[in-house]
């Protein structure tokens, strides 16, 4: 090899180590817009422009990440044209970290278009898993984006006992059933359904309450008196107690909600015409029922960690306090003296 040729090799940059990231958001985006297009039966670029506008927005969620993934991905994995145009590098990795916080906010709503109650997502599962895959392979790319430049990761985001991640779980899936509730609400007819759908807006509230309360407790929201510190905090008998309470109502939740003819008895819906009284929507209730149910279980498995590392921690702010007490004794000592 020619001391010229080392020299060229040695000036092209790294590669980019979110490649398979970006790789895992390109081929689930391809999936996506390919299997609605297959539902909406487009087969060519002009048939795109005779659907319905309502329907086409649904092919442009995959397709712009699909796109953009593709086009980083060629300019990552040519040496040639990464030596001139280093994406992950421009205002250094800002670019990088803005685009893929507008891949993850693109899917979000591209998540809440598709998954709709009665949406298209529920005419294919193709459709249905590879929206919420795409998701979370933005999700994943940002979080090895944030760990590269030393931003904020989700496991630092949730390591501060071992409950946290899945009262976060609880949360967001508690807010997908009150949504999801609310949206088909609007669809079914009959009074059996509507009662379903109020009981699923109900459920959802109880468990954003109940999760909600749990991610401020973790991050020290309650800290306005002793009290609020011994009996609000994690790792309590308040936590063990309120996943308990939950865990109950979670199970009424499940008994009443995906039996048979249910709103959520099935993630497609009973598959009936839109205009037929007995028509049940495909939602995300059963998916984020059974979500929130099996974190809420997990909580309370983990408590005993969370108790443990909570006294851990107790200990040694005990422990802080009374060193820095006696630092202070000890200089006043000095001062007399």
């Amino acid at each position: 090899m020619s001391p010229a040729s080392s020299k060229d090799d040695a000036d092209i940059p790294d590669s980019n180590k979110k490649r398979k990231a970006y790789t895992f958001i390109c081929i689930i985006s391809f999936v996506n817009f390919v299997s609605i297009a297959d539902v909406l039966g487009v087969e060519n670029a002009q048939e795109f422009f005779d659907v319905d506008e309502e329907k086409a927005v649904s092919l442009m969620f995959g397709i712009v990440t699909f796109l953009l993934s593709l086009l980083i991905l060629t300019l990552d994995i040519f040496g040639k044209i990464r030596s001139k145009f280093d994406f992950k590098s421009l205002k250094n990795g800002k670019v990088e970290g803005f685009t893929l916080l507008g891949f993850v906010v693109w899917w979000i709503a591209g998540v809440i278009v598709t998954t709709q109650a009665g949406g298209i997502a529920f005419e294919t599962l193709n459709v249905y898993i590879s929206s919420w895959t795409s998701l979370f392979a933005c999700i994943y790319g940002l979080d090895r984006w944030g760990a590269e430049k030393e931003v904020i990761t989700l496991h630092e985001l949730t390591r501060l006992s071992t409950t946290l991640p899945w009262w976060w779980i609880v949360f967001f899936s508690s807010i997908i059933i009150f949504g999801s509730a609310a949206d088909a609400a609007s669809l079914v007819q009959t009074a059996a359904s509507k009662e379903s759908c109020e009981f699923a807006v109900a459920v959802g509230i109880v468990g954003f309450l109940f999760g909600g309360f749990f991610l401020l407790s973790h991050y020290e929201f309650f800290q306005c008196c002793g009290a609020c510190t011994t009996w609000l905090s994690f790792g309590g008998c308040l936590e063990i107690s309120c996943s308990l309470v939950l865990t109950v109502w979670l199970m009424i939740g499940l008994d009443k909600l995906t039996g048979a003819g249910s709103i959520g008895s099935t993630i497609t819906g009973n598959g009936l015409d839109h205009d037929d009284e007995n028509y049940v929507p495909g939602s995300n209730i059963y998916v984020s029922i059974w979500t929130a149910f099996i974190s809420n279980v997990i909580v309370a498995v983990k408590w005993k960690e969370a108790r443990a590392i909570k006294f851990a921690q107790t200990v040694e702010k005990s422990t802080a306090k009374d060193e820095g007490g006696l630092k202070n004794e000890d200089e006043d000592s000095d001062d007399d003296i």
